[in-house]
């Protein structure tokens, strides 16, 4: 009985998978960059979107939605402090849900 610690070699050529690269949503000046948070909003809404598409072109229907609560306790800040020291200039924070609220439209509107 013969063994052998060493690795079997492979007679396939290996070829590298190329991964995209992760996108960020802030400028190369640390900035936030609306333009690019409701590109990504559209896309993500869009392949969803296509998904149930194609989930009800495959068998004929799409599954029933459940209207009760995902989450039975508030998300509430019970000690009344900011996580991490991120405090939200609330008009930013409008802009952003107003950008948000007007990219869904545009996708239902398609």
């Amino acid at each position: 009985m013969l063994a052998s610690a060493s690795a079997l070699q492979s007679q396939q050529a290996r070829v590298p998978i190329v991964l995209p690269k992760h996108s960020t949503l802030s400028k190369s000046d640390g900035t936030f960059d609306l333009d690019k948070a409701i590109a990504q909003t559209v896309a993500t809404q869009n392949k969803h979107r296509q998904n149930l598409i194609n989930l009800q072109n495959n068998t004929g229907s799409l599954p029933q939605a459940s209207l009760d609560k995902r989450q039975a306790e508030a998300l509430t800040d019970e000690e009344d402090d900011e996580e991490n020291g991120i405090h939200w200039d609330p008009q930013i924070l409008h802009a952003v849900q107003l950008s948000l609220l007007w990219a869904s439209f545009l996708v239902a509107w398609r």
